[in-house]
């Protein structure tokens, strides 16, 4: 398998991701400090992300890296009904832009899940709320909220670039200093 490279920054941190052939018996591994190595076996892919800080880096930047690795080594076809494999733009959109203009530490991080076009969802099933958050591709983000006790307070739109009122929603509801 060729050796392929995706270099980001978020405030100070650079991160460089490789894919390589698997090691065997390697399934994860997490080794924290700076820097920041995440090793990560799915599917009979080895996906290893570097992370080097120059401050302490953010609480959901590990697991956020940990679990859009996987994604990366999905495979074409993962859900044996022709799924693509996430594309490596949409992990960059992610860690780059999306989550740090969302997230905060004391935010509960999302389950990550693969679409099947190659794209990337976040999704908060908690406190009543139900917030999915939909990567239709770099800079295209779709978000479907749901109140569950208020149905009049429903609503999806997509948005490029401005972040503020998904960031209200998951900064005043979805976190765990209310």
């Amino acid at each position: 398998m060729s050796s392929n490279a995706l270099a980001l920054s978020y405030a100070g941190i650079r991160l460089s991701e490789s894919l390589n052939s698997p090691t065997v018996g390697e399934r994860a591994t997490l080794t924290c400090g700076t820097p920041l190595t995440i090793r990560v076996m799915e599917c009979g892919i080895k996906v290893t992300i570097n992370l080097e800080c120059d401050e302490r880096p953010p609480a959901w930047l590990r697991p956020a890296t940990y679990k859009l690795a996987r994604l990366l080594a999905l495979p074409q076809n993962w859900d044996s009904y022709g799924a693509r494999p996430v594309d490596r733009q949409y992990v960059e959109f992610a860690l780059e832009k999306l989550l740090p203009a969302i997230m905060e530490d004391g935010t509960f991080f999302p389950e990550v899940v693969p679409t099947k076009r190659g794209g990337i969802q976040f999704e908060w099933h908690m406190c009543g709320i139900d917030l999915e958050v939909e990567i239709l591709s770099p800079e295209n983000v779709r978000i479907s909220y749901e109140k569950l006790d208020a149905p009049e307070e429903e609503w999806e739109e997509a948005i490029t670039s401005d972040f503020e009122r998904l960031a209200e929603i998951v900064r005043t509801q979805l976190s765990r200093y209310d």
